[in-house]
């Protein structure tokens, strides 16, 4: 506009002077404000339509750098005549008027202009079939006032003065321009918001959002609201909520009449939170409501395992706390009277039962730190080792049932994290151990896989699992078994699940009903490929 108002300018100021070199020097000022209006208008499109990075970037140097040069022909033209060079000078309406004749690099210029200013008002046009409908009057009025001296201009050019006597009528259309401008201001308040930035966040949104007008109509939905309700925009827009949704006729029933609200619904499967806004006119009416989904499913599903995590760890807690806490009170109260052998049994079972608090809690450390940690390093680990350390930690339970354990002469080298693996195998060597024959028989092995993946089992002689439980292992605060009411808190299996994931690898079971279970995982094989020492025997005998 400043561009332009400086056109305006010196364009009334050329109608004022009669002296030749005066003329070329006011002709020159004048084309400060043309180049300035192509360049301006050629950038701001760009940045308005969201294409800035072609304003900004290097490879905008020519076109930026296009206008200093044919204002540098033009500048020179009074000596070398390339541009354009005076014609005649003409008097009118007691006025002096100094006529320049174009020549060949005028036209180059012109079509270079009409180009940035054609284009310009093409992005724009482009613009208001983009952006949402209340962002659109903006961008129409944008063309406005543009195409206004643009039409103005090439008219001139063309039929010269038989439209407007002596006067160029492009400067003059510059105020009609500055009006649409102001307008989109002050009515649509433009460049408060930029309308494409609004387009993306509304586009890009994982949540559901859905645009209504007065009458309960759809005006616009996003692509997240598309894949939630299963229906495109096409579909949609312009019916009423219930026209479009048909199949949620209850839900739209239940919320039809309301313009704010907040609650829960679920819809194919998953939980949404769902928002009721109003929109209001700028006189401050109502012209509308805003719906939002929210998938809150994630949420929901760690509150339902957060519930059973509280529940599980509670009761496995308040067992050893409750024996901890009665034969501590009995040592107390009969610590005069009770022979030391009972108070040596009482000593035992106290400890046993902190043990198990201990090894509780202790679960729950290392699933935070699972989850918690970002990054581990991840070394080449002598498996033979990391096997032979999980054995020493389940001791008195391997003397106690007699185990019969296979394992492997030597271990195909993986790489991990040495804690986290030596828990994998304490997990699973317990579960064999709970959930094994009578006595239990492990055997344990290992073997490379396609893909450098290395797969390490634990198989048991247990009365295995059915199909469906097998399903249901892994899963966080998960209990095997328990209507056989065995110990264990539930956050085993999901530990290793996460350890091994983490780790890069996959987890599984293996097995039927009546013939054991075979527990598995993966994890990347180390760079060197190579074996671990000799730990162990092919078979052993424990306990």
């Amino acid at each position: 506009m400043l561009s332009g108002a400086l056109w305006a300018f010196t364009a009334g100021l050329a109608a004022m002077v009669s002296d030749e070199l005066l003329a070329h020097w006011v002709n020159r000022l004048q084309y400060v404000g043309v180049m300035g209006v192509v360049y301006a208008w050629g950038a701001f499109t760009l940045v308005y339509s969201y294409y800035e990075r072609w304003a900004c970037a290097a490879r905008s140097f020519i076109w930026r750098l296009s206008p200093s040069f044919f204002y540098t022909l033009m500048f020179t033209s009074q000596w070398h005549g390339a541009f354009h060079e005076v014609a005649a000078v003409r008097q009118a309406n007691g006025y002096t008027f100094v006529d320049f004749e174009t020549r060949t690099l005028f036209w180059f210029w012109a079509f270079y202009a009409y180009s940035i200013l054609v284009g310009g008002s093409a992005l724009l046009a482009l613009s208001i079939l983009r952006f949402p409908r209340l962002y659109r009057g903006q961008a129409r009025l944008l063309v406005a006032g543009i195409t206004l001296p643009l039409v103005l201009n090439v008219l001139f050019l063309v039929f010269g003065t038989q439209i407007s006597g002596p006067y160029d009528p492009t400067s003059l259309s510059y105020p009609l321009t500055g009006l649409f401008f102001w307008l989109a201001i002050t009515r649509y308040r433009f460049l408060d918001i930029v309308p494409v930035a609004h387009d993306l966040v509304f586009r890009a949104v994982q949540s559901g959002v859905l645009v209504l007008d007065s009458g309960g109509k759809v005006i616009d939905m996003n692509p997240a609201a598309e894949v939630i309700l299963n229906k495109p925009l096409r579909g949609a827009q312009g019916k009423t909520m219930l026209q479009a949704f048909p199949h949620y006729a209850d839900l739209i029933a239940r919320f039809r009449d309301y313009q704010m609200l907040r609650d829960e619904i679920f819809v194919d499967g998953r939980f949404y939170e769902l928002q009721l806004m109003p929109m209001t006119n700028r006189a401050g009416e109502p012209s509308g409501r805003i719906v939002m989904l929210y998938d809150i499913t994630s949420q929901k599903h760690a509150l339902q395992e957060l519930d059973a995590y509280a529940r599980s760890v509670a009761h496995d807690l308040k067992t050893p706390l409750g024996v901890v806490q009665s034969y501590s009170q009995l040592l107390e109260l009969g610590r005069t009277s009770l022979d030391a052998q009972t108070v040596a049994d009482y000593l035992t079972l106290i400890r046993r039962n902190a043990q198990k608090m201990t090894t509780i809690i202790d679960s729950l450390l290392l699933l935070a730190s699972v989850r918690n940690q970002n990054e581990v390093e991840l070394r080449s680990l002598d498996m033979g080792q990391v096997f032979s350390d999980a054995l020493l930690r389940l001791g008195q339970a391997q003397e106690k049932s007699k185990t019969h354990l296979v394992s492997p002469a030597s271990w195909p080298t993986a790489q991990g994290y040495a804690p986290w693996v030596e828990e994998i195998w304490v997990n699973y060597l317990s579960n064999a151990l709970k959930y094994g024959g009578t006595p239990p028989i492990i055997e344990v092995g290992a073997a490379p896989l396609p893909e450098n993946k290395v797969r390490y089992w634990v198989k048991d002689n247990g009365s295995g699992l059915s199909e469906v439980d097998q399903k249901k292992l892994f899963t966080e605060f998960g209990r095997l078994q328990q209507h056989l009411h065995l110990e264990g808190h539930g956050l085993g299996l999901s530990i290793v699940q996460r350890i091994v994931h983490r780790l890069g690898g996959e987890v599984g079971v293996e097995g039927a009903q009546g013939v054991g279970s075979t527990f598995y995982f993966t994890l990347p094989t180390a760079p060197n490929g190579a074996s671990s020492a000799e730990h162990d025997q092919p078979y052993q005998v424990l306990g």
